[in-house]
């Protein structure tokens, strides 16, 4: 199997053993089920110069300079997720001193930690509490483990490779890639560098059940990459982002398949938010999908294939309105939309939700 495009920049700067990446195919993916009228939605402010993007209800005016860093914190490379907490703090993995780093909405850096977990800190989430207690659950592949913090970097808990699973011989065959919880506290893992499980435990931390995709019609998962729950369907279902077979995968809470949704190059992650959902993909752009899972919106789209999924992108390359590789996405309270890039530089990018 080709991996020569994803690998070749990431090779000299960061430990790829684990990586199972898939070159985007030359010819064109199967296309997703648009909305009526579905346009790039790419255009400029004739007067100030802003560059909006998107259509219909989900337009963003696009922000990439509103991280404010102090000149001792470098951002280090983005290879992981973004979080939003209820104050509307933005939590972002790096690649560089601390695992986490945490910014004010307006980009002031006000908090960083992580230091014993930085590197391979990929997948996050935030739960949060019935009495609003909020936690942010890590995906630490190369520690072979998942680790949920509370918001100011205290460890609450490590669940450790899913030693009931049959399929694994040793920890380090799981390299956890992503981690969500359901409303009942379960706890579900994607292990997408890893054998290509999804891992259930109870809010205790006690393993229940493993499947890697082959039970259901769709087939064996290909780098399970992401995971998320669609409360938006009752009861709420297992969201799979089947990175290496270009789609989603539905499940029940247990793990039966429910189906499929095609049309997406690698899709990394998915979150939802007031009956959307948004899935950052490798491939240079980010989708937002309707309950239905028809496509409201796909916002930076690059049409340059040499760009897409590529780590080694310098920042004099950039264009503001176009993704290179958007590997993790998240809303705010006001909708506002901060898409993360994966960079050995680093790129965090603000949309902000116009109205």
């Amino acid at each position: 199997m080709m991996r020569t495009r994803y690998l070749s920049a990431y090779l000299s700067v960061f430990f790829i053993s684990a990586m199972r990446l898939i070159p985007v195919a030359a010819t064109a993916e199967p296309p997703l089920v648009p909305t009526s009228g579905l346009t790039s939605g790419l255009t400029s402010g004739a007067a100030s110069g802003e560059v909006i993007v998107g259509t219909g209800d989900h337009r963003y005016r696009w922000v990439h300079d509103w991280i404010r860093l102090p000149a001792e914190v470098s951002l280090g490379g983005t290879h992981g997720c973004i979080m939003v907490d209820r104050q509307d703090r933005v939590y972002v993995n790096t690649e560089g001193a601390y695992a986490v780093l945490v910014f004010a909405p307006d980009g002031t850096l006000v908090d960083k930690w992580g230091q014993d977990y930085r590197g391979q800190a990929h997948g996050m989430f935030m739960s949060r509490e019935p009495d609003g207690a909020e936690h942010l659950w890590l995906a630490q592949f190369g520690r072979h483990e998942v680790v949920r913090f509370s918001l100011g970097g205290v460890v609450e808990m490590t669940l450790p490779f899913p030693q009931s699973c049959p399929a694994y011989g040793s920890p380090d065959e799981y390299k956890p890639t992503s981690v969500t919880v359901a409303p009942n506290g379960d706890v579900y893992t994607a292990d997408g560098y890893g054998k290509g499980w999804v891992h259930q435990y109870h809010a205790e931390g006690t393993w229940v059940r493993s499947w890697d995709g082959s039970a259901g019609a769709s087939g064996k998962f290909d780098t399970p990459h992401g995971i998320g729950i669609d409360t938006r369907t009752d009861p709420p279902q297992v969201i799979v982002c089947d990175r290496g077979n270009h789609r989603l995968q539905r499940f029940t809470l247990d793990g039966t398949w429910l189906g499929t949704v095609d049309g997406f190059r690698h899709p990394c992650k998915v979150i939802f938010r007031d009956g959307a959902a948004v899935v950052p993909d490798l491939d240079g752009r980010v989708t937002i999908l309707d309950r239905d899972w028809h496509v409201l919106a796909q916002l930076g789209d690059n049409p340059d294939v040499s760009q897409r999924a590529n780590y080694g992108l310098a920042p004099a390359t950039w264009r503001d309105g176009i993704f290179t590789a958007p590997h993790g996405a998240a809303w705010d309270s006001h909708g506002n939309l901060y898409v993360q890039d994966w960079n050995q530089t680093g790129r965090i990018t603000k949309l902000e939700r116009l109205r």
